[in-house]
């Protein structure tokens, strides 16, 4: 737990066909059905049972064009293996494992369309979505720019997703492959600021937006002391931090937030700690009971184990500082459940009386993200809805602009990574056959 290399365990080739071989290849197939890509889990485990590895590989990447990514982020226990019979009276199968483990030990098909269709596409964010999209367009003949406000490709899988969950080696195999295919990526490119949707769309015969939703959400009175931390922030500066840059945290952390942001910030201060000789000490508070933690089960068991605490039902009120200006304590109220809210979760509710102060050396705030406001400056005939999201076809990612279609965090908030890929996916179909209607 010291440093942060990858904590999942990948099966070994005996071990991965037994696994496999368990699947009961159910008629109702609630596995497909509980998977945002519905993939074809029962017939790639009946390959893989069989010990042919690369017809498994090549099921899972039939549906998903980042199959061995989804299989060590997206929350399984909540999709896939949550729906499987066997969980109702034993464990469930490991299928994020065994896609994990299928697609990394099988070739990845080359992208080589059998011809070229003349069209091009601009794609403004190299996230989930956008890398998905640009996969399948290469793949159908099109020439493909994929921009990104960032200095590297990924969006969030590379920007804020800790390693010791997502190994970085996977996501540049993606892009590599893109990049062989004939990939133009331009990184420090911001859509809206260094190329205007106009520009884009005179550039290219389709544009797709995928630039996500990575503005952190409200934050608390007294968050620019120094020790306080936005949660994308701080992971972000650990993944570009060398020996001499990491952040230093000091002896009490403690982590606000109850969604996947948070529970990667908390396991990342207690690596910190222990790689500085410390006891680990960090502390994640959320508003709301436990069992409503957005944050997948699997994540918040894994933080325990590392010594990370929990402290549930209690809300943040404000940061408090030292004399010398840096944060001191964090002050909280305790809460208790009202009726339901938009999110069908208990509203937490103050209750009176009950404020209470807890020491801080650092404090990470991660309460959730919103769209970037400059989307509303690209195009105002592009159509938003009240949060300021892109209001885009659900099946096709077309917007209210002739040729621009949007996917992924753009046009739901923030979700799952499968559900970006799925949305980049049938954006690209849609604009295929977009730009076959106007040829």
């Amino acid at each position: 737990m010291r440093d942060f290399g990858p904590v999942a365990l990948d099966f070994d080739t005996q071990s991965a066909i037994a696994e496999a071989d368990r699947c009961l290849g159910c008629l109702k197939r609630p596995c497909v059905e509980a998977c945002p890509l519905h993939s074809d889990i029962p017939s790639a485990l009946s390959a893989l049972a069989e010990g042919d590895v690369e017809q498994a590989g090549a099921i899972f990447r039939a549906t998903n064009a980042l199959p061995d990514i989804c299989g060590y982020v997206c929350p399984h226990e909540r999709l896939c293996e949550g729906a499987c019979v066997l969980g109702r009276h034993g464990y469930p199968l490991a299928i994020g494992a065994l896609e994990r483990y299928a697609t990394r030990h099988s070739p990845a098909p080359r992208l080589a369309p059998r011809r070229r269709s003349g069209k091009h596409i601009l794609i403004a964010g190299a996230g989930p979505a956008g890398l998905a999209a640009a996969s399948d367009l290469l793949a159908a003949g099109h020439q493909v720019t994929l921009i990104d406000a960032a200095p590297q490709p990924g969006g969030w899988l590379s920007s804020a997703i800790p390693t010791f969950k997502l190994p970085r080696e996977v996501l540049n195999v993606h892009v590599d492959r893109l990049l062989r295919a004939g990939l133009r990526l331009k990184t420090g490119t911001c859509l809206g600021a260094d190329l205007s949707l106009e520009e884009a769309r005179q550039q290219a015969d389709a544009v797709l937006i995928c630039t996500g939703a990575r503005v952190e959400a409200e934050s608390l009175p007294g968050a620019g002391l120094a020790g306080v931390w936005q949660g994308a922030r701080l992971l972000s500066a650990v993944l570009r931090a060398d020996q001499d840059t990491v952040p230093q945290l000091g002896t009490r952390v403690i982590v606000l937030g109850g969604g996947g942001t948070a529970i990667d910030c908390a396991r990342t201060a207690a690596r910190l700690q222990a790689q500085s000789g410390q006891p680990v000490d960090v502390t994640l508070v959320y508003r709301r009971r436990a069992h409503e933690m957005p944050a997948p089960p699997r994540d918040r068991q894994a933080a325990e184990a590392e010594g990370v605490r929990f402290r549930f039902q209690a809300a943040p009120l404000a940061l408090r500082p030292d004399p010398n200006g840096a944060l001191q304590s964090i002050e909280f109220a305790e809460t208790s459940p009202g009726a339901a809210d938009e999110s069908g979760r208990a509203r937490p509710v103050p209750v009176p009386g009950s404020t209470f102060l807890l020491e801080a050396d650092s404090a990470i705030v991660a309460f959730g993200w919103r769209p970037d406001p400059a989307v509303r400056r690209l195009d105002p005939a592009l159509e938003l809805d009240a949060a300021g999201y892109i209001r885009a076809d659900a099946d096709t990612g077309a917007t209210s602009l002739p040729g621009v279609y949007a996917a992924g965090d753009a046009v739901r908030g923030p979700a799952l990574v499968s559900q970006a890929v799925c949305d980049g996916m049938r954006a690209a179909a849609a604009i295929s056959a977009y730009l076959r209607a106007r040829s």
